[in-house]
C-alpha cells in the first residue's frame, strides 16, 4: 500500500524548526504524534527526519539527510528570532490550520469510539458464549426499532 508523501510548505518548515529548537513548549500539542499528524499532517518519522536536518544546521548533529533549500532558508531566516516571537508566529500558523487540526482530533476520537465499541461487542459475545449461545446468531436491536412498552409484570 503506497503512502501519501507530504509536500512541505514554508509554514510547515517554520513549525518544524520551532519544534526542533524549542520542543512542544507553548504549542498545546499533547504529544509529538499529535503535533506531527494533527498540525503538520505528516508522520512522526517525517517530522523527526526534518528535525534531524535542522539539528545538523544548528550544529547539534553530525549526520544529515537531504537538506532542502527551504530548510536552509527557514533556518537562516529564523535562527536568531527570539523564542517567544517564534512561538507566537507558530501559534498564528497553527491557527490558520485549525480546520485540519479539528479534523484530525475528530478522526482520532472516532477511532477511539470504534475501538471501544469493538471491545464492548467482544465482551458481549463472550457473555453469550458463556450462556451457551452463538453470538453470531443473536439478533441485534437497532436503536430505532420499536420495543414493546408498558408490558405488565406478573407477580
Amino acid at each position: 500500500m503506497a503512502t501519501k508523501v507530504k509536500k512541505w510548505k514554508k509554514e510547515d518548515h517554520i513549525m518544524a524548526f520551532y519544534y526542533t529548537k524549542c520542543g512542544l513548549k507553548g504549542l498545546g500539542a499533547r504529544t509529538e504524534t499529535d503535533f506531527a499528524e494533527g498540525v503538520l499532517g505528516c508522520s512522526l518519522t517525517s517530522l523527526k527526519k526534518n528535525a534531524s536536518n535542522y539539528r545538523y544546521l544548528m550544529g547539534n548533529e553530525s549526520e544529515y539527510g537531504d537538506i532542502k533549500k527551504m530548510q536552509r532558508e527557514v533556518y537562516e531566516g529564523y535562527k536568531s528570532m527570539p523564542e517567544t516571537d517564534l512561538r507566537n508566529l507558530v501559534l498564528e500558523l497553527i491557527g490558520t490550520k485549525s480546520e485540519d487540526v479539528a479534523t484530525y482530533e475528530k478522526a482520532k476520537q472516532e477511532k477511539k469510539e470504534k475501538l471501544r465499541f469493538e471491545e464492548d461487542a467482544q465482551k458481549l459475545a463472550d457473555i453469550f458464549r458463556k450462556m451457551g449461545k452463538d453470538p453470531n446468531k443473536m439478533r441485534r436491536l437497532e436503536s430505532n426499532e420499536k420495543l414493546p412498552v408498558n408490558i405488565p409484570i406478573e407477580a
